[in-house]
């Protein structure tokens, strides 16, 4: 065989491995007739939808954004440390509003009464409210911000539970109940 062909034929090998690779890493959950996740893999965050649990290798700390292309969504019986509570869409802010205090205060808002839905939460004054408290934090993801200066009604947020403390194979759906 020539140089020419055995160089060809490597080359195809290498490219072939590559494109393997990157159909495995980049491979999308998979999802059962109800949408739960049922098969991990990469998604866009703002493709979750309320149930859906994520594996996030980071901490941010409060003020902190950070923009990620994907997470590696799993269901919820597999290890994890996101879920998402809610989705909001159809709020007409421009970057400026978004990153304004008061567009904050709005999405932790709607957050927060997302949350007392989605855990069933009924007595502050449970004990295991302080249990919740020390594992649980909130977190709010939203649509790039894009260049765009004028209000996007189709910008959306999602709302995050984060286990602060360790991962979990279990979903805080209906936790108070």
């Amino acid at each position: 065989m020539s140089n020419e062909l055995t160089s060809l034929f490597t080359r195809i090998g290498i490219f072939a491995v590559l494109i393997a690779v990157f159909f495995w890493m980049y491979q999308d959950p998979q999802r059962d007739e109800s949408g739960s996740i049922i098969q991990s893999g990469n998604i866009d965050p703002l493709e979750l939808f309320v149930g859906d649990c994520y594996m996030e290798s980071f901490a941010l700390e409060e003020g902190e954004f950070k923009d990620s292309s994907s997470v590696d969504a799993v269901p919820c019986s597999a290890l994890h440390n996101n879920e998402v509570i809610g989705v909001f869409q159809g709020l007409s802010w421009s970057k400026e509003d978004i990153l304004s205090k008061d567009a904050f205060e709005e999405m932790s808002e709607k957050c927060i009464a997302e949350m007392i839905i989605y855990t069933n939460f009924q007595n502050e004054y449970s004990d295991e409210v302080e249990i919740f408290d020390t594992k649980y934090g909130m977190n709010i993801l939203f649509t790039r911000l894009g260049t765009s200066e004028e209000p996007d009604p189709d910008r959306k947020f999602s709302c995050i539970l984060s286990n602060v403390s360790e991962l979990t194979k279990t979903s805080v759906r209906n936790y108070f109940r």
